[in-house]
C-alpha cells in the first residue's frame, strides 16, 4: 500500500512539474514575441532620431543662410542711406 501511495505521489509531482514546465515555455514565447516588438520599436524610433538629426542640420544651415542674406540686406539698407 506505501508504495501505492509513492507512486501517486510521484504521479501528481510529475504533472506538477510537467504543468510548470509548459507554463515556462509559453511565458518564454509571449517573452520572446515582446522582445521582437520592443526591438523593432526600438529600430523604428532609431531611425526617427536619425531623419530628425538630419532635418535639425537642414534648418541649421538655412537658418544660417536666412541671416547671412538678412546681414547682407543691412549692409546694404545701410549704404543706401548713406
Amino acid at each position: 500500500m506505501k508504495s501505492v501511495k509513492i507512486g501517486i505521489t510521484i504521479a501528481v509531482d510529475s504533472t506538477q512539474v510537467a504543468s510548470i514546465i509548459f507554463s515556462t515555455a509559453d511565458k518564454t514565447t509571449k517573452q520572446s514575441e515582446l522582445s521582437e516588438i520592443v526591438s523593432l520599436a526600438s529600430s523604428e524610433a532609431n531611425t526617427a532620431i536619425t531623419e530628425i538629426s538630419m532635418n535639425t542640420q537642414s534648418v541649421s544651415e538655412k537658418t544660417t543662410h536666412t541671416l547671412d542674406i538678412s546681414e547682407q540686406t543691412n549692409l546694404l539698407a545701410l549704404n543706401a542711406t548713406i
